[in-house]
Parts: C-alpha cells; structure tokens; sequence
C-alpha cells in the first residue's frame, strides 16, 4: 500500500481463541480494511463472492478527530 498521514490502530481482546503465528496476518488485514471502506485503497477482488469476515472494522469520521487533540501542553 501506498498511503500517506493515514493510520490505524488495531486491537484485539482475547476471547479464548489463539491465533498463533497468524495474528499477523489477522492485524494486517484488518488494518487493510478499514483503509479499503476509507476508500484509500482500492478493494482488493472487486466483484468477486468474498465469505463472512469475523473480526470488526470501523472508521472514525473526519469531523471526530478534532476531539481527539495533542494530549501536551505546547512549550
């Protein structure tokens, strides 16, 4: 991906169900969807059948990110 000033945080809670080795790709990917409903990149097999996809992606508005300023005084 070719993206600039973008990021996001993934979490994850654990449920019971370890991941192992794969939680890398799990992260990355749902990284990767929330730039694709973002619309910065461009969805990847468009057009094709995809299957149920369990783990929860959001975006947080544009508008929304003034009310999370820089935690610090400026000096």
């Amino acid at each position: 991906m070719d993206l600039w000033d973008c990021m996001v945080v993934v979490s994850r809670w654990y449920g019971g169900q370890k991941l192992g080795p794969r939680r890398f790709a799990v992260i990355n990917q749902a990284a990767r969807d929330v730039f694709v409903k973002a619309g910065l990149v461009p969805e990847p097999g468009a057009g094709k059948k995809k299957g149920h996809n369990i783990y929860t992606t959001g975006i947080m508005p544009y508008p929304m990110r003034s009310l999370f300023g820089h935690p610090l005084p400026a000096p």
